[in-house]
Parts: structure tokens; C-alpha cells; sequence
């Protein structure tokens, strides 16, 4: 075996077991701190079937057409949930699916995640899960991804990647390619303008969805697209479609009321063609990847030098394949979606956008000049502003997690593997948590800032605000995404003025929350 992969693989073999030792260790400590004080409180909790919430036929006939909660999105509804049953609601399963409960205490989502134990499990999409074990087994075998897989699969899955996810030197060798792509798009920006109102066109979400994929492309796939300067560009067109009908029909199926478990719906059988697709376009490049891999000086000692996609496929070509599938599905919609809500709330509020202007001109002081992982770190207010945006405008709706134990919650009975839905974008949009809730403050984001002590959102209630989710089970790609993102917000707000001038941005609910308008930002030239 080559040097450089054997070093690679006894690696991470050491990684997997020291992480193993450190969570039993974790776990052990958990149970012996808290196990007698939660057997006192279970033996005096009301029972679970108490727990407050709508009947199974109150729940169909509230999301039919004229019930209470039919076509609200989905903060909207988790509001009036709270507002009819409390901070903890059970919401009853149907179909076949089991209960949930929907929760409003972040004290609540501190305990779910203290006590959730060595392997941390949510409720994946079931219709993935079928798609990858019984639709295409030839291709997965029996590896899920970090998305669907639990236990000690999902724990071998998750130590085997995070070396190569997680690290910041790992993230560097990327920043050059992903500013080269945000300078590209920066142009082809100032061409798409209309000549007379210097606004965007009514596409230009679209064109947002190309630039993510570019980036996230060369991450998870190792190579170029091509997709910003062709329109017609077969593969990527493939992929952005397919995204936005995965993140439709996946709610559609998954979370609203469907019957394709029983019955094979047209819905059901579009999504396994919408992954079908998906799964041969990134196929294509994948084994582009592995002849690559194949032509490399294998003699070379050190592979730190080596991209993403081939130290994944030093581990594991399943793997490989999972997460380039994976980085793909969850990078593209979601990165563009919080650029847009950076991008709508500095147009909202001038002043905020002139400051986050000075400070990037202190790392960019001419626009050409190049942007570095330092100068992005340099960046405070920058960060804070994604922060901010993600408050208000969040990309997801909150996060889940299955009990790892049984469990008192509000002084209710919890059993062990109970969904736990936390509302977290209630929260913290919440004048209790946040003051000045409807206001865009990035400073309350930034330690020493006046405005930082001001906020009720750290601390105690730091669960309140987790926008990449919480603890070993945390979002892989956050490094990535965040990059992304803080190199084109650079670039975008060093060259223009950034203006909106048509009303709310409304936001549509499918898996993910995204902007339902035509993004006709006004972009005028800088002076300088």
C-alpha cells in the first residue's frame, strides 16, 4: 500500500477510536450526573399521552383547505401551534409515521442535546433512505451518508470524513478557486444589469444558483463546471433543476401528508428520477476524479496537498460518492438563499451596508485585489452580518433530534427515541430573546459591542440561534459554506451599492426556507 494513504487511513483509524473513547467517556459521565435526578423526575412527570397538542382529526381538518393552519409557512404555523398549546406540542403521526413534538424552550433544546447520547440520531427523509437502499443499492450499498444513516454506521461515516471536512487548512486551498469564481460571477453581474434602472433581472436567482454550484463543484466534485458562462451547460442545469424539485417534492412527501408508502404516488416516482439524474451527473464526475486519482504520482509522501474529493477516495469510493452527492444537494439552494438574505437586509439598511463596506475595503483596498483566508478572518462584521441575516431570514426552520433517553421535557414524560422538533426561528425572532426583533443589528453578534450584551440570545439561551445545528451531528459543511458565501458578499458589496426597492422579501417553505421573488436588486458602481 501507497505511503501516503496508509498514513492517511491510520489516521484516521486513531480519529475513529479516540472519538469513540471520548463520547463513551461523555456519555458515561451523563448518565452517572443526571440518571438519578431524571428517574426522580420521571416517576412524578405527567404522562406523555398528556402532553397538549391537536387530534389526529382536529390535524387533518386545521391543514385542509379553510382549516386553521392550511398554506401557512412554516413559522407561521409553528406560531399558532404555540400559541394553541404551549411551549411543547404533540403533534399525532399519520400514515404510518410516529409522533413529534414540536418545542419552544430553549432549555428544552439544551436537555435533548445533553442527553442524546453517543450516537445522535433525527428522522432522515424516508423517501431518500428508500431511493439509496432500495432503488440504487448498486450504487450506495449500504452506505446512507451522514443525512440518513444513525449508530455506529453513521459514526464510522461521520469520523472517516471529518478530518477532510472539518479542517481549516483544508478549507484554505479552496479560496483562491471559490474568489476566482466570485470574480467571474462579479462580471458577468455588471452584463446582466439593465442599462437604464442598473437593476438585476427578474432570473437572477437562478443565475445565484449557478454561482453556488460552481463553488460548491470544485469542493465536492474537483473540477470546474463550467456553468457561469453556459447557460446551456447539460450537467449543471441537470443539477440546480434537480435540487429545487428534490427540496419541493422531498416536503411534498416527507413532511406534509402523502401516501406513497402505501401507494406509489406520481410524486414519489418524479423524485426517484429527480435522484436517478442526480445520481449519474455526479457519477460522471466522480470517476473523472477517480482516473485522475489514477494518473497521479503515487510515489508523492505527502498528501495534504491532495483535493476533497481524493482523500475521499482514498477512504472509500462509496463514500466518495455519498458526499460529493451530499455537498451537491445541501450546497446549492441553501448558500444562494443566505447570500440573498445578507444581500435584501443591507439594502434595507444603508447604514449597515456603508460599515460592512469600510471594513471589507480594509482587506480589499483596491478591487482587484485579492482576497486570502486571513484577510476573510480580518472580517468581524462580516461574520455578523451573516449572523444577523440568518436570524431574521434563516434557511432552515429549526432543528430535530430523537431522544436519546427517556426524558422529562416541561414536566412531561418523554420516551427514549421521541422526534423532538426545536422551533428555533420562533425563538429568535422573539422580543423575549431578542430585543428589537424586526431591527437588522449585526452588532448584537459582536462580542464588547454595547448591542452584544443588550441580546438575550447567548449564554443560557445560546440554543436559541443554531443555525448549523448543535454538537457531533452539526452540519459537515459549514467551513465551506460560510466561505462561500463571505467571499462573494466581499465582492459584491466592495464594487456596488446594494438598494431593494420592492417591498418584503417573501420566502416560500419547502425542505429549506427560500427566496420567492425576482431578486431585482439595484446595483450602482462604487467610486473607488
Amino acid at each position: 500500500m501507497h505511503r501516503s494513504r496508509l498514513s492517511l487511513l491510520n489516521g484516521h483509524r486513531l480519529f475513529t477510536k479516540l472519538k469513540l473513547v471520548r463520547q463513551f467517556a461523555t456519555v458515561i459521565e451523563q448518565r452517572a450526573g443526571t440518571s438519578l435526578k431524571l428517574d426522580a423526575e420521571w416517576e412524578t412527570a405527567i404522562p406523555y399521552s398528556s402532553i397538549p397538542g391537536p387530534s389526529k382529526y382536529a390535524l387533518i381538518r386545521g391543514f385542509a383547505p379553510g382549516g386553521k393552519y392550511h398554506d401557512l409557512p412554516i413559522v407561521d404555523m409553528h406560531r399558532a401551534m404555540r400559541n394553541d398549546f404551549g411551549d411543547v406540542v404533540r403533534i399525532p403521526g399519520l400514515l404510518g409515521r410516529a409522533d413529534t413534538l414540536i418545542t419552544f424552550d430553549p432549555s428544552i433544546f439544551e436537555k435533548v442535546f445533553r442527553t442524546e447520547g453517543q450516537f445522535p440520531r433525527r428522522r432522515g427523509l424516508e423517501t431518500f433512505i428508500y431511493y439509496r437502499k432500495k432503488v440504487r443499492p448498486e450504487v450506495f450499498g449500504d452506505t446512507g451518508g451522514l443525512l440518513s444513516e444513525h449508530g455506529e454506521r453513521w459514526l464510522d461515516v461521520r469520523s472517516k470524513v471529518n478530518p477532510v471536512m472539518l479542517q481549516p487548512k483544508i478549507v484554505k486551498m479552496y479560496v483562491e478557486k471559490v474568489d476566482q469564481i466570485a470574480t467571474e460571477f462579479l462580471e458577468k453581474m455588471k452584463t446582466m444589469r439593465n442599462t437604464e434602472t442598473m437593476e438585476m433581472p427578474s432570473n437572477f436567482g437562478h443565475e445565484l444558483n449557478c454561482w453556488a454550484l460552481e463553488s460548491i463543484g470544485v469542493i465536492a466534485l474537483d473540477e470546474r463546471l463550467g456553468i457561469l458562462h453556459n447557460a446551456q451547460h447539460v450537467h449543471g442545469q441537470t443539477i440546480i433543476n434537480s435540487v429545487k424539485d428534490f427540496f419541493i417534492l422531498a416536503y411534498e412527501l416527507d413532511v406534509a401528508l402523502s401516501f406513497w408508502k402505501f401507494y406509489k404516488t406520481p410524486k414519489f416516482y418524479k423524485l426517484m428520477n429527480v435522484f436517478d439524474q442526480m445520481t449519474e451527473t455526479i457519477m460522471h464526475y466522480v470517476d473523472k476524479a477517480v482516473k485522475r486519482l489514477d494518473t497521479i504520482d503515487q510515489t508523492k509522501s505527502d498528501a495534504s496537498d491532495r483535493s476533497v474529493l481524493e482523500k475521499l477516495l482514498l477512504i472509500d469510493r462509496r463514500i466518495a460518492m455519498v458526499m460529493a452527492f451530499d455537498m451537491i444537494l445541501a450546497g446549492v439552494d441553501t448558500t444562494s438563499a443566505a447570500l440573498v438574505s445578507c444581500l435584501y437586509h443591507l439594502a434595507q439598511n444603508p447604514d449597515k451596508q456603508i460599515k460592512l463596506r469600510e471594513e471589507v475595503c480594509k482587506s480589499l483596498p483596491l478591487k482587484s485585489s485579492k482576497l486570502t483566508t486571513d484577510s476573510l478572518n480580518s472580517m468581524p462584521y462580516m461574520r455578523a452580518v451573516l449572523k444577523e441575516a440568518l436570524r431574521i431570514s434563516p434557511v432552515l426552520a429549526g432543528n430535530a433530534r430523537q431522544t436519546g433517553r427517556d426524558i422529562v421535557l416541561n414536566g412531561y414524560q418523554v420516551p427514549e427515541g421521541t422526534e423532538v422538533a426545536m422551533a428555533t426561528v420562533v425563538l429568535q425572532n422573539d422580543p423575549e430573546y431578542c430585543p428589537k426583533t424586526d431591527a437588522f443589528i449585526p452588532e448584537r453578534w459582536i462580542k464588547g459591542d454595547p448591542l452584544y450584551d443588550d441580546s438575550k440570545m447567548h449564554g443560557n439561551n445560546s440554543f436559541v440561534y443554531l443555525p448549523f445545528g448543535f454538537g457531533p451531528r452539526s452540519c459537515i459543511g459549514r467551513r465551506f459554506a460560510e466561505m462561500e458565501i463571505f467571499i462573494m458578499l466581499s465582492r459584491i458589496i466592495r464594487e456596488f451599492n446594494v438598494e431593494y426597492h420592492y417591498g418584503p422579501l417573501k420566502y416560500k417553505t419547502s425542505i429549506i426556507l427560500s427566496p420567492d421573488e425576482d431578486l431585482k436588486f439595484k446595483l450602482t458602481d462604487t467610486k473607488h
